[in-house]
């Protein structure tokens, strides 16, 4: 492929690279057949943290249809409203005047006032000031990002500006008329005391008023609906409304959430899930207020919709936003899921961590493996808090539970000074830690005779001050230039550590090292990820030294040979991260090639890239002269070829040298044996280590080896032999403590001191003087001098110790160490003691008992206590207090004072439930094993796996891995021991397309459950490793996989390709290619794939290749150059109208859209009317609705007087028509659309009476006002046993109704009637009547003032049946009519149950027309012409199911290939499927075959 292809980036980013951002993950051209060919620009790691865009979903799976749910809210949150005058400004502040924050931690840099501001006039300007201080202006929405809704704000302030307790933040609106409002909001911070501590912690919504009480609101309008956080209404949703929860100091946890979403705003690309390790949105450089940077994270987990493309799936992303992987995931809207992300540490912190993902329904097991397991990106924060994320959806968050295992200490500050002059580096404030995500201000000051040069480590640039945010540690150099000192510096690399004053390790990647021999720098790179200095990212490793900008000449000796391709080491010029000079050799995979590229303002210039003949060593000299540069190489480091020479401007900051790989990306070790600056080499070369030993006392040290000289890190061991008389004592210098013989490893010149002393030997005379003994040890009769001695008194009983004389010198620690220097006397001083008295309470229900038991005790006297609960059960000892801590029992005190000791017993009222996965996998001990327990107990579980299984981790209530596991009892809690087999699996290789060999880390034939194992592929000659099918579908290699049953692996090789394919940048799209390869086989068949943007389609090949397929497979037998068409996609005109008083909002607004979009059309009515539905090209209830934009569309909406009954033909799926109010008054009751009904679901066994007992049935209802109507309903249930029944409503309030229902008595159906007038009831008539063969079932009641008239009919086409008794009166106030099912227990038996299915509620004065003509159905058009084929759907005709499964198949006719699925359905599959809940609009799009057969030919061999 060449280097003119974007089919590299492609390969790791597709869309991602095409539509808003570029990754840095493209293979460096420097490692490719012509490094010198234009490179495509990507993002560099900056640009790509500053992004604010959310990055698109690549690699999810086609997306199924959506429909919003309707799920009911509380009562909104008002908020508090300010405002001065009637005509002024308001202003409301979402979560109150009063707002607290710090005691559930600092979860980000901001604390944050959210709310809006309504003026009539324009609004002049909002502004607000913290504690008095300068006013600073706001900004209002909406701006496409944070601010969604016209006049909302965000107040961010920066939680270490706030003081202790009440700070006062001033709100102030001014309109243009000069109206102004001012708003006071009191902020109390206080922070959290003491440290967080690792354990189990539950954000429960239902013990908070308001969301803050328990999280921190970043974003949006949010409040407590059903005990779960929602936004408050559909207009809070909208970009990213966040909730943040915990603590910047959160390094590992694992969180899980239960999620629900209701609708997403399909046309925004949605998302929802959760970010872990947040600290805050940051400046972006957008300018805007409030800030918009938010790619500073360690991870995002979140299921996304993508517009775009019409896909769905799991997302989890990186730091910077990098996609770090996804799945294909369908989510169903109105489901609750269980979201749970684990981030867990490096061993190594300065690598990144690693993020595991899953989702799973709410109803069913958790799984035990996760959905995505990845490592994060390099420079990831090691810490920070969750965020839930609403993307453009509504979403119901349910408690979060977080298992927190390892916490960060507070930031630490390093400051440091490097470079050839000297100066200092002050910072302000000055802490030993410091706050996460504190601002610290640094000064550099350089000494006499020194410049201040730039900032070098966690701070850059030349600003002086400069500021930087501690959210880690940091450890910064301030730069300082001394004029009379030449730049670069000499180093032979002959120490055992890089010189940390000349030399800084960069090693952007984290997985890189830098050895030192004694005789070189080792610079080593690992396999597998690309290490490269180019336009998609410098991530090889290097060591930099400071360089001034001037002229200079300097030379590098590398003694390290490269043998693969793609190898590369060399010399990096650096200004900044934008501008440099790469200088290096690179193999090729044949011959040596010296390379050199600098670089603008990131684009690269070739300056020599040439084959050369080479051999190690091998040396590089560059040679600087202004703006001239001359680049030599050498074999020998005496004759110098010249390489290059250019005049290139660059402010030079650093200069070092690099190690590398690109492409297949092989190991490699730079060996460098020095970096001369020509001017100031250094001579001799690599000066050895030296080992002086120094004898303090008598005696001497034997050192072996003995040498002069030592190399680096080379072991020594020194034996002292003392002379007659003394002994050795210890060491000093480069060796302490006291060990004989002892090593010292030589990585440097060391001194060494060994002292021997006198050998004399002291006595130690003990003894007691009163009521006890003393013991000392060791118990010997001399001591060496310098030896120690404990010395240990035990007082008898009755009696204290008092103190020691050491010979004469009182002391009273006991026991007491004493150093034998000479002989010694010591007397241990015991006298009596007073009795002690012992006080025992008992708080509870429960006793203490004290053994003995007497009033007062000698001391040293033990007793033992012993606590009892009450009996009956229910209670149990809690532990002890006062004088004795612990819940030992019974336990032994000893009385060596008075002591008062308080016993406590709890009520047992917390339950635990154990449960195990899977059933009968295992079992779970608790100790103690109760059947209650109290509030804060502790309880241990053990996990006893059964045979065949292991434990895996815990759920429920308790999380993490821990054996035992430990659960504090402080509500009903339920457990579960997740186990996995215990057995060994196998992994079967297979090899396809060409020869290669499989490499296994570790390599077994059978491998544990979870067990991990890395496969790494090694072509053979002649040949190239593609990728890995089966039960591993992936590029990378080496592989990593997680061995969960016997797995299936193909590794795919090809021959070594010969032929390029470039694919030229296209407008308005880009091509996709499977396989991606650098250079392809003859005869090695290629998919393409067209991708339109949106607004887009495809119109055919150019190039060598042409037609119109999509995807399309070529044969390479040439070099090949590909492009793809696109043209706008086609305008059709959209036209709303009203019929009554109302209106409609359009989004997108407009009148004219391009084919494939959708709009989102929602009704309003004036006061006093309802919206009753829409008409003309789309018949449907449902409001709002989401539009597809297919064609030229005319739609009425309606609206009619509230008081009137509205129709209803419960025609689609999802959301029951918000006109009806759902009532089921026991709470056991459910309801369905199935598409063409609405059916109310009775529980068997559950009594849902409708009668003198009040109105217990489960029923829909809608307002309607006081007047006549005539009503309409079909029903199409049966009813067949005793009670069921169905019917219609008509009521003031449940003790005040009319009934009118088909029921079964027991015997047969009735059409019944009745009344109850404030409880009291009236049968108005009771018919027999014969069941229909069919359940089809119609009732009609007219109301005329009091006076009510009922009919029956079996079919349409039946006449209206009335009788004697079917006309009565009935005073009444009618304030709702709506239909009911109920049952009740008859005869002693239970009763039965019943499901009602209703097809229609009409007002018989406007019903609906066609009915059921938004029903679930698939309309099939035929493009672009009848004739060209046709289409089978099967079951092959509707109306449908909700959620019902059609295949649709096309068949082309004669002369015509069928080309793809279009509108509703895309892709080019000949067979589709369609899960079926709405009415679905499908285009079969045929091409003429003679007007294909003109390309064949040219397109494939």
């Amino acid at each position: 492929m060449t280097n003119t292809s974007p089919i590299r980036i492609i390969s790791f980013v597709i869309i991602l690279f095409l539509t808003l951002i570029g990754l840095t993950g493209a293979a460096a051209i420097a490692a490719q057949a012509d490094p010198s060919s234009p490179a495509h620009q990507s993002l560099t790691i900056e640009a790509q943290r500053n992004d604010a865009t959310i990055p698109p979903l690549v690699g999810g799976s086609p997306a199924t249809p959506k429909t919003a749910v309707f799920a009911p809210r509380g009562a909104a949150n008002p908020g508090t409203r300010f405002q001065a005058s009637p005509n002024a400004p308001a202003i409301t502040v979402w979560y109150g005047p009063t707002q607290a924050f710090g005691p559930n931690g600092d979860p980000q840099k901001w604390i944050n006032i959210v709310g809006n501001v309504t003026s009539a006039p324009a609004l002049a300007s909002l502004t607000y000031s913290l504690n008095g201080g300068p006013a600073k202006t706001l900004a209002t929405g909406p701006n496409n990002s944070r601010l969604i809704n016209s006049g909302d704000f965000n107040i961010e302030i920066d939680y270490t500006d706030l003081l202790p307790g009440n700070n006062t933040v001033s709100i102030t609106a001014i309109d243009g008329g000069g109206g102004t409002t001012p708003a006071v909001v009191t902020v109390n911070y206080q922070a959290r005391p003491g440290a967080w501590t690792p354990g189990n912690y539950t954000i429960d919504w239902t013990t908070a008023a308001k969301i803050n009480d328990v999280a921190q609101v970043v974003d949006g309008n949010w409040m407590i609906s059903g005990g779960k956080a929602r936004p408050t209404a559909a207009a809070a949703t909208g970009f990213d409304r966040l909730i943040a929860i915990g603590d910047m100091a959160w390094r590992d946890y694992t969180v899980t959430v239960p999620i629900t979403v209701h609708a997403m705003d399909l046309n925004k690309s949605p998302g929802v899930g959760l970010i872990v390790r947040w600290l805050g949105h940051f400046d972006n450089g957008a300018g805007l207020q409030p800030l918009v940077g938010w790619r500073r994270l360690g991870a995002m987990a979140w299921y996304r919709y993508e517009k775009a493309t019409a896909t769905e799936g799991l997302q989890l992303l990186g730091n910077t936003g990098t996609t770090l992987g996804t799945k294909g995931f369908s989510l169903a809207l109105g489901t609750t899921y269980m979201y749970k992300v684990s981030v867990t540490s490096n061993a190594d912190l300065t690598k990144p961590s690693t993020y595991r993902f899953k989702v799973w329904p709410q109803a069913q097991t958790e799984p035990a493996t996760w959905d995505l397991e990845k490592t994060g990106i390099a420079g990831e924060p090691r810490s920070g808090s969750i965020v839930l994320v609403a993307h453009h959806a509504d979403v119901s968050f349910g408690n979060v539970t977080v298992d927190l295992t390892a916490t960060q200490p507070k930031p630490q500050l390093t400051l440091g000074t490097t470079g050839t002059g000297s100066g200092s580096v002050v910072a302000n404030p000055q802490k030993a830690a410091y706050r996460f995500g504190e601002d610290v201000t640094l000064t550099a000051t350089a000494n006499g005779g020194s410049g201040f040069a730039g900032w070098q480590g966690d701070a850059d640039g030349m600003t002086n001050p400069t500021a930087i945010e501690m959210f880690a540690d940091r450890s910064v150099n301030a730069q300082f230039t001394d004029p009379n000192v030449q730049t670069p510096i000499s180093d032979d690399f002959n120490g055992c550590v890089l010189n940390p004053s000349l030399w800084t390790f960069v090693n952007p990647l984290g997985d890189s090292t830098v050895t030192m021999t004694g005789g070189h720098a080792e610079i080593s790179v690992p396999a597998g990820t690309t290490h490269d200095l180019w336009t998609s990212g410098r991530t090889a490793p290097r060591i930099m030294q400071f360089a001034e900008d001037g002229d200079f000449e300097f030379a590098v000796k590398f003694d390290s040979a490269m043998s693969v391709k793609n190898q590369a080491q060399g010399i990096l010029v650096e200004g900044d991260a934008q501008n440099y000079l790469r200088y290096n050799f690179l193999h090729d995979g044949s011959t040596y090639k010296i390379q050199a590229f600098t670089f603008t303002n990131g684009s690269p210039t070739s300056r020599i890239d040439t084959a050369i003949t080479m051999a190690a060593p091998m040396y590089l000299k560059v040679t600087r002269n202004g703006n001239s540069w001359v680049l030599l190489h050498s074999a020998n480091g005496t004759t110098w070829s010249f390489g290059s020479s250019f005049t290139h401007p660059l402010a030079v900051s650093s200069v070092g040298v690099f190690a590398g790989n690109s492409s297949s990306n092989p190991a490699h070790t730079a060996k460098v044996d020095y970096f001369f600056n020509v001017a100031s080499p250094i001579s001799p070369e690599d000066n050895a280590r030296k080992l002086n030993v120094t004898i303090d006392g008598n005696g001497t040290v034997q050192r072996s080896p003995d040498k002069e000289n030592y190399a680096c890190d080379e072991v020594v061991t020194l034996t002292p032999v003392p002379a007659e008389g003394y002994r050795f004592d210890s060491w000093s210098g480069a060796l302490t403590g006291n060990a004989n013989p002892a090593q010292l490893t030589m990585n440097a010149t060391k001194d060494v001191v060994a002292r021997f002393v006198s050998d004399a030997q002291y006595t130690l005379t003990l003894s007691a003087s009163g009521p006890g003994t003393v013991t000392k040890s060791p118990l010997k009769n001399t001591y060496a001098a310098g030896e120690q001695v404990t010395l240990t008194a035990t007082p008898n009983l009755g009696s204290a110790f008092v103190n020691w004389l050491v010979d004469g010198v009182p002391n009273a620690t006991n026991p007491l160490v004493v150093t034998v220097n000479s002989n010694m006397t010591v007397v241990g001083n015991f006298a009596a003691a007073p009795a002690r008295t012992l006080t025992v309470t008992a708080v509870g229900n429960g006793t203490i008992t004290k053994s003995p038991d007497k009033p007062t005790y000698l001391n040293g006297e033990s007793v033992t206590l012993t606590a009892i609960p009450n009996p009956g059960g229910g209670v149990s000892f809690a532990g002890w207090s006062g004088g004795l801590t612990g819940i030992a029992n019974p336990v032994v005190i000893t009385m060596d004072a008075d002591k008062t000791i308080t016993g406590t017993f709890l009520n047992n009222i917390h339950s635990l439930t154990t449960q195990v996965n899977p059933t009968g996998a295992g079992s779970v001990s608790a100790a103690p094993a109760k059947t209650a327990y109290y509030q804060g107990e502790i309880v241990t579980l053990t996990p006893v796996p059964a045979t065949g299984y292991k434990f895996a981790n815990w759920s429920g209530d308790l999380t993490g891995t821990a054996v035992p596991g430990t659960l504090t009892m402080t509500r009903n809690s339920t457990v579960t021991a997740n186990f996995v087999p215990d057995s060994s699996f196998s992994i079967t290789i297979n090899i396809s397309g060409g020869d290669g060999t499989i490499l296994r880390n570790p390599s077994k034939d059978e491998y544990a459950y979870g067990e991990q194992v890395t496969l790494t592929a090694i072509p053979g000659s002649g040949n190239e490793f593609l990728r890995w099918t089966g039960d591993l579908e992936s590029y990378d290699n080496p592989a990593t996989v997680t061995v969960t049953s016997n797995l299936e692996i193909t590794a795919n090789f090809a021959e070594e390709g010969i032929y390029s394919l470039t694919i030229l940048p296209s407008t308005n799209g880009s091509i996709a290619v499977d396989p991606v390869r650098d250079l392809y086989a003859q005869d090695e068949q290629v998919t393409l794939m067209a991708v339109p943007e949106l607004g887009y389609v495809f119109s055919g090949w150019g190039g060598d290749v042409s037609g119109l397929d999509n995807p399309l497979t070529i044969t390479i037998s040439q070099d090949t150059t590909v492009s793809a068409g696109f043209i706008v996609a086609p305008l059709y005109n959209l036209n709303v109208t009203t019929n009554g008083p109302g209106s409609v909002t359009l989004d997108p607004t407009g009148t004219q859209f391009v084919a494939g979009t959708v709009v989102t059309l929602t009704a309003a009515a004036e006061s006093g009317y309802v919206f009753t539905g829409w008409t003309g090209d789309l018949v449907s209830n449902i409001n709002p609705y989401q539009l597809l934009i297919d064609g030229n569309k005319n739609i009425v909406a309606n609206f009619a007087e509230s008081n009137d009954v509205v129709s209803d033909d419960f025609a689609g799926c999802g959301t029951l028509n918000p006109m009806w109010t759902w009532v089921d008054p026991l709470g056991q009751a459910d309801y369905a659309l199935t598409g063409t009904q609405a059916q109310i679901i009775v529980p068997p066994g559950v009594n849902y009476e409708i009668w003198k007992n009040g109105n217990k049935s489960a029923r829909f209802v809608q307002d309607i006002a006081n007047t006549n109507f005539e009503i309409i309903v079909k029903f199409d249930s049966p009813v067949t046993q005793g009670y069921q029944t169905q019917g219609v409503l008509i009521e003031t309030d449940d003790d005040t109704f009319l009934r009118a229902d088909f029921h079964h008595d027991g015997t047969g159906m009735r059409f019944f009637s009745g009344t109850v007038d404030n409880g009291s009831t009236r049968n108005r008539f009771s018919e027999q009547i014969t069941p229909p063969a069919s359940p089809e079932m119609y009732m009609r009641i007219q109301r005329n003032g009091d006076t009510f008239r009922l009919f029956y009919r079996f079919t349409e086409s039946d006449p209206w049946t009335g009788f004697k008794g079917s006309n009565f009166k009935f005073p009444m106030e009618v304030k709702r009519v709506g239909i009911f099912a109920s049952t009740q227990p008859q005869g002693g038996q239970p009763a039965p149950g019943h499901t009602a299915s209703f097809d229609f509620f009409f007002n018989a004065q406007s019903p609906i027309s066609p009915e059921d003509g938004n029903a679930p159905g698939i309309n099939v058009t035929i493009a672009p012409e009848q004739g060209a084929g046709t289409v089978t759907l099967t079951p092959s005709s509707g109306p449908y199911t909700c959620g019902q499964q059609v295949q649709l198949r096309a068949t082309p006719a004669a002369g015509w290939r069928f080309f793809s699925w279009g509108v509703d359905l895309n892709g080019s599959a000949l067979t589709q499927t369609i899960t079926v809940n709405k009415k679905y609009n499908v285009t079969a799009n045929f091409v003429r075959l003679t007007g294909f057969s003109l390309f064949l030919p040219v397109a494939i061999r």
